[in-house]
């Protein structure tokens, strides 16, 4: 009976499945894209007291050239899913101590994220339309590395899982080529990593060409 019941659900599964790639739009398609564009971390910047008598001021270490790849799947002209993966590039900033440590330190790290994304777009006329993400980033800072006195020194990193949103306006020149030019937060990098214990927060600014299969 248990097998019977087996047999029957995974029979309902696989119809529901066929079911759906049957009611796929013809309008449905693959694509995929890169693109190059600005990332931008905060957090960096500011001043903390280190010991109860020395301060260090760290400036810079913000925004870089970023890059990115993506690929999804649309739907339907208005609806689809989309996997991606920025490269937010390497931030170089310089820790000033005072107080009774003297001296300045080059600090460098590696900013980046993975995530995955419905879309929406809204189609506008002579082939411009605009376009909205929503779902899930896998951030991570590494490479960290601190130069104080000649000497360099390693650290770990951090990674934290939070909220992806994104907007952004694209252009078609044909069915299958396209650009696209978009804003995407994600949130934070870590909750209290940043100076003072503040957040670390990403964002990017970015061009893609696009491919549509």
């Amino acid at each position: 009976m248990k097998k019977f019941n087996l047999i029957a659900k995974t029979s309902w599964i696989a119809a529901g499945v066929l079911t759906a790639i049957i009611s796929v739009p013809a309008s449905a398609q693959w694509y995929a894209g890169a693109g190059v564009g600005s990332g931008n971390a905060t957090g960096f910047n500011g001043s903390e007291a280190v010991t109860a008598t020395t301060n260090v001021t760290i400036s810079g270490g913000t925004r870089a050239t970023s890059w990115k790849l993506y690929g999804g799947y649309q739907f339907t002209p208005n609806w689809g899913v989309e996997a991606q993966y920025t490269d937010l590039g390497k931030r170089s900033a310089t820790a000033t101590f005072s107080g009774a440590v003297v001296g300045s330190a080059g600090l460098n790290a590696s900013a980046s994220q993975w995530g995955i994304a419905g879309t929406g777009t809204m189609p506008l006329s002579n082939n411009f339309y605009l376009l909205g993400k929503l779902g899930v980033s896998r951030n991570e800072i590494d490479n960290v590395t601190a130069t104080f006195g000649g000497v360099t020194y390693s650290g770990s990193g951090t990674s934290k899982t939070d909220l992806l949103a994104g907007l952004g306006v694209g252009y078609n020149f044909n069915k299958n080529v396209g650009v696209r030019f978009e804003y995407e937060n994600f949130g934070k990098f870590s909750s209290n990593g940043g100076v003072g214990g503040s957040a670390i927060k990403g964002d990017n600014w970015g061009i893609s060409l696009k491919y549509a299969f």
